[in-house]
């Protein structure tokens, strides 16, 4: 199981979209994307592989820490 981890040519075609999108839908994609979230989607998964007695493959949930730039890209003014 992995968080989402865009190359950068998709974050880079997602920030054109997103430019044009709300503040409110631009704000929850970067929050999507905070340690936070992740941290609070690890609980979740953690509480359901325990519920059906699963377990993941590499025992934790993979995640690239290349996204702080694209945050800070979407939450700067344009």
């Amino acid at each position: 199981m992995e968080h989402i981890n865009l190359k950068r040519y998709i974050r880079e075609r997602m920030d054109q979209v997103l430019a044009g999108e709300p503040e409110d839908i631009r704000e929850a994609y970067v929050q999507a994307r905070t340690k936070e979230h992740r941290e609070q989607l690890d609980v979740i998964v953690a509480e359901l592989l325990d519920k059906h007695g699963l377990r993941l493959r590499f025992e934790e949930v993979a995640h690239h820490d290349d996204n702080d730039s694209l945050r800070q890209r979407l939450t700067s003014p344009a």
